[in-house]
């Protein structure tokens, strides 16, 4: 969360370069967004839950599916804001459990084609609105939920925030923006929802 807030002053201070309106994907952030300046203003777009991808073929499909089947295979991690490991990560530390990432790769496109190749036993971990990208470009994938309780899954949940400044709550520009922005995330929830 102090990433997330240390961002917003960020945002503020950058405003006159012309920064109208913020786009971020954060894990845990939804009930701290109180705690933003109070010059931001947010709205939530949508929540996403991560998913495990892997193979139609893959072995582990015939094995039981829990916490100690998922860290049995080795991960394709993807890094995300310069970070090859996530809250997963974090979580599972907690535990003293860790994932063995053998390969780490830029972008989740990259991770879905390298999941998809035969003659591996990798699996990753990836944002759920992947799946439609899966659906349409890399049918031999599935996908699984990551095999932890749900009042720990939760945590994982990647909530999409729009952020912009008060001093265009009311500007025409950006209001237009954002409720385009709105309507093409709600219209792409609608049509792919997993």
């Amino acid at each position: 969360m102090t990433k997330y807030i240390l961002f917003s002053f960020c945002l503020v201070l950058i405003y006159p370069l012309g920064v109208d309106l913020h786009l971020t994907g954060l894990t845990a952030i939804a009930n701290e967004l109180h705690l933003l300046p109070e010059v931001i203003d947010c709205e939530e777009l949508f929540r996403d839950t991560p998913l495990v991808y892997v193979r139609k073929d893959h072995p582990l499909l015939n094995e039981p599916w829990n916490l100690e089947t998922f860290l049995h295979y080795s991960h394709i991690s993807t890094e995300y804001d310069k970070r090859a490991h996530w809250a997963l990560d974090d979580i599972l530390a907690e535990h003293g459990r860790l994932r063995n990432v053998a390969i780490t790769y830029t972008s989740f496109e990259q991770t879905l084609f390298t999941i998809s190749q035969p003659n591996h036993e990798l699996i990753t971990c990836l944002p759920g609105y992947c799946v439609h990208y899966i659906s349409q470009v890399l049918p031999n994938l599935v996908t699984l939920p990551i095999p932890l309780p749900h009042s720990v899954s939760e945590q994982l949940d990647i909530s999409f925030i729009l952020l912009w400044h008060k001093r265009h709550a009311y500007n025409s520009k950006v209001l237009w923006l954002r409720e385009t922005i709105k309507n093409s995330v709600n219209q792409f929830m609608q049509k792919n929802t997993h």
